[in-house]
């Protein structure tokens, strides 16, 4: 079992180089990101702080944030109008007033776990893009795990091709052993939910004829495609917003 793994990761990083011959290498700035990602000290909140050197889009905390505190402004300015009719205007009901607030109160906490969950999409987004060459890497050797089911005329399933994986080990391998447990989390969620399997037996003829390096270039961008339209995409809130605007104004 030692001997197989041991020609899997050889066999392995000759495909990932051959991957990064084709994708060029990584530069001086890519390499300080891919640094000040897997510190010890970086966590979600640093990331979003220094956001503009690693490429995070402001525009989704100003949305999440700007979109919450509007709401909640509303929210207080009508408990005020509120208040202030029932000091002076006979026939108000405080019940009314509470339920209104309470309303209005419960549309601006879910504006605002919506912004939240943005942000922490956005924040998954930098990091995977600091983490390319790890997934470049985990595609040849996903490749070469695949050719070598398919030379022995196994089948490739979700189950057998993810167990082949240790993304932990492959991560501490690839940057150090103080690699961020949070980062580690995050990768080993994005990596399950990727369809391996799937992608790989489209390419089954091929991983007969042995065209590993070519396959897992094109491995890696079904992985980077998939990845980025269905994990890192911030969704737009625009209408959802003016939906509980109104929601709000009419409580």
């Amino acid at each position: 079992m030692d001997e197989l793994k041991a020609k899997l990761t050889r066999m392995a990083e000759g495909a990932g180089r051959a991957i990064s011959d084709s994708l060029g290498e990584v530069n001086e700035e890519e390499q300080e990101n891919i640094a000040f990602i897997l510190s010890e000290s970086t966590s979600i909140w640093s990331i979003i702080a220094n956001g503009k050197r690693l490429g995070y889009r402001r525009q989704v905390i100003v949305g999440a944030v700007g979109m919450t505190a509007f709401l909640a402004f509303l929210n207080i300015l009508f408990l005020g109008i509120g208040l202030y009719r029932y000091f002076t205007i006979e026939g108000i009901a405080f019940k009314d007033i509470f339920w209104s607030f309470l309303i209005g109160a419960a549309i601006t906490v879910y504006m605002g776990r919506e912004g939240y969950m943005n942000i922490l999409r956005e924040s998954s987004r930098v990091i995977y893009l600091q983490l390319q060459g790890f997934f470049r890497k985990l595609c040849a050797h996903v490749v070469v795990f695949a050719a070598q089911q398919v030379e022995n005329s196994k089948k490739l399933t979700e189950n057998s091709v993810h167990k082949a994986l240790s993304v932990k080990n492959m991560l501490q391998e690839r940057y150090g052993s103080k690699v961020p447990r949070f980062v580690i989390k995050r990768a080993q969620k994005w990596v399950d939910k990727i369809p391996l399997a799937g992608f790989l037996n489209e390419y089954y003829t091929r991983l007969e004829r042995g065209e590993q390096a070519a396959i897992a270039e094109e491995l890696y961008n079904k992985v980077n495609d998939y990845l980025l339209e269905n994990h890192f995409t911030t969704k737009s809130k625009i209408f959802y917003f003016l939906g509980l605007v109104a929601a709000n104004i009419g409580a």
